[in-house]
């Protein structure tokens, strides 16, 4: 066999070439991945849960973390409890809560610091004056709404659209004539709703 003079170190010198400019090859594509950022996927927020604000009413005023579907009750006791200067009677216990609202409950009216009040009737006792408890169907929100047995959104959206077109009910009874709201639901509700100018 007849070899082929100054072969030997020309393949040898073709395999260092070639293990070189692997490593090199290597070394940029190692470097490559440490330069480019680490992309970090977190999700901020469970979608099981709302974040409400109180500013009154109860004894630790704030804001609070409750679970999806929370009521105005569920936010005034993880709140530590009503305080005893909100008019819990003309609040709407059962409103469902929505992520990012902020909660006023309506304050107390102190029948003793008017004086007026007190010298045009003597006989009426000192203290507190409640407000109509009930729902009033001119000036309820989407979300008071929302509260009434059997309303859901689309229903209180319904009902809001339908007041705007009337300018205003006349009666209970007017909530009959929404598509979706039969005779039986109004009747269900009828003593937690008034209807007022």
């Amino acid at each position: 066999m007849r070899r082929i003079p100054g072969g030997g170190p020309a393949l040898l010198f073709a395999g260092c070439l070639l293990a070189g400019l692997a490593g090199m090859l290597w070394l940029l594509v190692e470097l490559d991945a440490r330069s480019r950022p680490e992309i970090v996927v977190t999700i901020s927020e469970n979608p099981n849960t709302i974040h409400v604000a109180i500013e009154n009413g109860v004894e630790s005023p704030g804001v609070y973390e409750l679970p999806a579907g929370s009521r105005l009750a569920d936010l005034i006791e993880a709140a530590g409890g009503a305080d005893g200067t909100a008019d819990l009677a003309s609040a709407n216990l059962a409103q469902r809560l929505n992520d990012e609202s902020l909660i006023h409950l309506p304050p107390l009216v102190d029948l003793a610091a008017s004086t007026e009040d007190e010298s045009a009737n003597p006989q009426q006792p000192i203290g507190f004056a409640y407000a109509d408890p009930r729902l009033n169907l001119n000036t309820a929100t989407v979300e008071a709404l929302d509260g009434l047995p059997g309303i859901g959104p689309v229903l209180a959206e319904a009902i809001i659209a339908e007041r705007e077109r009337l300018g205003g009910f006349q009666s209970v009874d007017d909530l009959v004539g929404i598509d979706g709201i039969s005779q039986r639901m109004v009747d269900a509700f009828r003593d937690l709703v008034t209807v007022e100018p």
